[in-house]
């Protein structure tokens, strides 16, 4: 049974609302409409539920730990300094979202933990800096629009920089700090032209830039877009924004969810 929700204020602090568990059922989410990928790391390894694929390691493998209490089960990868996952380009067809078929939503159930860098933190998209070939990622502690320790629904409609500055201001941002050493849900969702920033299945407060409005769909990376990657991307020239903790699932949905059902998948 999943557990209580919780809502976020808009001052960023977190309250419990009503209890509402006896409302609430188990859910299978394969059986959700617009399902496109699903890792739950349950069968101890890096493969797809939905389409078979694999997550690859080009550095050493993140160990896949017994976890009891993890919102999905018992098992979690856990993402050391230096350590990321991996889908190629050309197997990405299914989670590349652009253009007019830019709506989609990403959940992931994570335990923060310390990054020594300093740097922002991703947790999972397609979003390469180098080569200009941002389309979307979910990062933590993106210091832009006040976001430290926050979370980050990045978008791109150009793959480049926003006008004007030397990064991509393009962007929903949460208003609750994400707290090491617990269980949160975080996600991130696109459509009707809109960015929206989630946090244990409630729209992570309301600013000016939550929900974000981007200028024009998602950027087509075409044949040598961006990969898709969980726990770093490329920038700089090389592999950065580090995630450390664990993480207990990734879906992938080529939709948005509605707000009932962001609440069900949460799992504060």
């Amino acid at each position: 049974m999943l557990s209580t929700p919780r809502l976020i204020d808009h001052n960023g602090g977190v309250k419990p609302t009503q209890p509402f568990a006896d409302l609430r059922t188990d859910i299978n989410i394969m059986a959700l409409d617009g399902l496109v990928a699903f890792w739950d790391f349950a069968t101890e390894s890096f493969t797809c539920r939905v389409t078979g694929l694999e997550l690859s390691a080009p550095t050493k493998p993140p160990a896949i730990i017994d976890a009891p209490g993890a919102p999905l089960g018992s098992h979690a990868i856990r993402l050391e300094a230096g350590q990321y996952l991996r889908l190629p380009r050309e197997q990405c067809t299914h989670i590349d979202f652009h253009g007019d078929r830019s709506a989609f939503t990403l959940v992931s159930w994570i335990n923060r933990g310390t990054s020594e860098s300093g740097e922002c933190e991703f947790i999972a998209g397609m979003w390469n800096e180098t080569r200009m070939k941002r389309q979307y990622g979910l990062f933590l502690n993106n210091r832009i629009w006040g976001g430290e320790d926050k979370i980050c629904a990045h978008v791109s409609a150009t793959g480049g920089v926003s006008t004007g500055f030397r990064c991509c201001f393009d962007a929903a941002m949460g208003a609750g700090k994400i707290e090491g050493g617990r269980w949160t849900t975080v996600a991130m969702s696109f459509g009707g032209g809109e960015a929206r920033a989630w946090q244990n299945g409630r729209l992570d407060g309301l600013s000016e830039v939550n929900p974000y409005r981007l200028a024009a769909p998602i950027f087509d990376g075409g044949p040598v877009g961006s990969e898709f990657t969980v726990g770093s991307v490329h920038h700089h020239g090389s592999m950065g924004n580090q995630f450390v903790g664990e993480i207990a699932g990734i879906a992938i949905f080529a939709r948005e969810l509605t707000p009932a059902e962001h609440l069900v998948l949460a799992s504060p």
